[in-house]
């Protein structure tokens, strides 16, 4: 937690941000979902969504400018 979300007093000097030192905790919960079809024995496709929710003391770090996160993806994979 202190590694992503924590600030250090060397920190704080720098970007002036307050020193925060963040406790054990939830990070997030999320949800999400992907569709995949199969387009031919070695290759096929796929699209996913998803949704989340930054909680806790990552939630509560000056480093996060947003608690809530969506994202949405699609590609293409082929097997060897």
């Amino acid at each position: 937690m202190r590694s992503w979300h924590g600030v250090t007093p060397a920190a704080s000097a720098i970007n002036g941000l307050p020193v925060y030192r963040p406790g054990s905790g939830l990070r997030d919960v999320a949800l999400g979902t992907t569709l995949r079809t199969e387009l031919d024995p070695k290759w096929s496709a796929f699209v996913g969504a998803g949704i989340g929710r930054v909680l806790g003391p990552a939630a509560d770090s000056p480093l996060t400018r947003e608690r809530g996160q969506w994202w949405v993806g699609s590609g293409v994979a082929r097997r060897f």
